[in-house]
């Protein structure tokens, strides 16, 4: 109950600051319609737990004490809006960093014919996306690593639908710099929540 009131209040938040259109409209029983823009992987359901390797290494020569290999896990969206120029992908943990949230990537300037991401793609070298610049200033994919002994971490997924051309962002942006610049350009979000912990 916990982490669904805290993903309707990141995602409240964003609609707020982002001027974002609406979200996915949802049927009588609460379930996304037929042709709603939905995100899904075929590595994990909704609230689910991550698989351990979807785990970073951990931070250089730690010995992998995360315990991951750093394996992105597959991810797929579809029925975005008509308009859409473009979509980005971001993934925030908002109980990382002590409460104050870790951004492990973000990744923006996708095509709008490009509707996933592979298994493990996210992890190489951006290719058909710019890589913006993690809390650990990376450009991919950095996978979860919360503290021995905490709680579940949820690990948020967002494909966000842009009226903004794959080029016209410049890549390393932050998390917080990538909101900025695109605040009244979002379409429409949508989010996949993954759970770990050690």
């Amino acid at each position: 109950m916990m982490m669904t009131s805290l993903r309707y209040a990141i995602a409240a938040g964003l609609v707020l600051s982002l001027g974002l259109v609406g979200s996915a409209p949802a049927d009588a029983a609460g379930k996304p319609k037929k042709d709603a823009f939905t995100l899904s992987s075929a590595d994990f359901k909704d609230n689910g737990v991550l698989a351990t390797q979807a785990a970073n290494f951990g931070p250089a020569n730690s010995g992998g004490e995360c315990g991951g290999k750093n394996v992105s896990p597959q991810l797929g969206w579809k029925n975005a809006p008509a308009a859409t120029k473009s979509f980005a992908m971001l993934l925030f943990d908002p109980d990382g960093g002590g409460g104050l949230g870790v951004s492990h990537w973000v990744a923006y300037g996708i095509q709008p014919g490009k509707m996933a991401f592979a298994r493990g793609e996210a992890t190489n070298p951006p290719a058909g996306w710019v890589g913006g610049k993690n809390s650990r200033n990376s450009d991919i994919y950095t996978g979860p690593c919360p503290p021995v002994g905490d709680a579940w971490h949820h690990y948020t997924f967002q494909v966000f639908a842009l009226d903004l051309a794959p080029n016209e962002l410049p890549p390393g942006l932050t998390r917080d710099e990538f909101f900025a610049k695109v605040k009244g350009k979002v379409l429409r979000e949508i989010s996949l929540v993954g759970r770990y912990t050690r």
